[in-house]
């Protein structure tokens, strides 16, 4: 129960639940906090963004810190709270400005290692000639600042990726391979390349679902 008209994502880290939604019909994103223990879910008094947002994601390594991703009619846009919603600060994501022919950047993909530590998956779409290209960021001063990671060995970006400690992460390539991070998403590296088809007769790799730092389950689409 709330005051969200719907609820288009939540999370839960420790004791406090998290989620982001509408107040009625309006597209306008708003954040609500609570309990796991709790009945209801309240509005925290200083909203993020400015109105005119649509549906975006939330990433919360910690209960005071959350990121919200959002999309609106000049792209993507990023804030986050470290005091549990009573601020908000503008991230400044490594995902390129609006060109001629060009659809401004998405942010996507966001994984926090630790409330520092980020891991940024950025795409943009060109118009003519039409084609994606991807970016991939590490922060590890909250947004501040960014570094490009490079890409693994292997052609296809990481996506879909589970942090599992401080440090460690997994990822799906794209391409049927599985990829693992141990220095918190600065490089990767490729443990598993993808499966023979005709001797296991499964599909493409869809997600990681990693159980440690050491082992994780690798879902296929048939």
């Amino acid at each position: 129960k709330g005051p969200l008209g719907s609820v288009n994502d939540a999370v839960i880290v420790g004791h406090r639940v998290w989620a982001q939604g509408e107040v009625g019909r309006s597209l306008v994103t708003r954040v609500a906090t609570g309990t796991v223990t709790g009945s209801a879910l309240e509005l925290i008094p200083v909203q993020p963004l400015p109105s005119g947002y649509y549906p975006g994601s939330l990433v919360a390594p910690s209960p005071s810190t959350v990121y919200l991703q959002a999309w609106g009619p000049s792209g993507a846009v990023m804030e986050v709270t470290r005091d549990g919603g009573r601020t908000w600060q503008l991230v400044k994501a490594p995902c390129g400005a609006r060109k001629p022919g060009q659809v401004r950047a998405p942010i996507a993909n966001l994984s926090a290692f630790t409330p520092d530590r980020l891991y940024l998956l950025c795409a943009s779409k060109t118009l003519k000639p039409p084609s994606v290209s991807r970016l991939l960021s590490f922060s590890a001063d909250g947004g501040r600042t960014w570094t490009r990671v490079p890409k693994s060995s292997r052609s296809e970006t990481p996506s879909g990726w589970q942090t599992e400690s401080s440090t460690v992460g997994w990822t799906a390539d794209g391409g049927g391979g599985v990829l693992r991070t141990t220095d918190g998403g600065r490089s990767w590296q490729v443990v598993s390349s993808p499966i023979d088809h005709s001797r296991y007769r499964a599909g493409t790799l869809e997600s990681i679902v990693a159980t440690s730092p050491a082992r994780a389950f690798a879902t296929y689409a048939l």
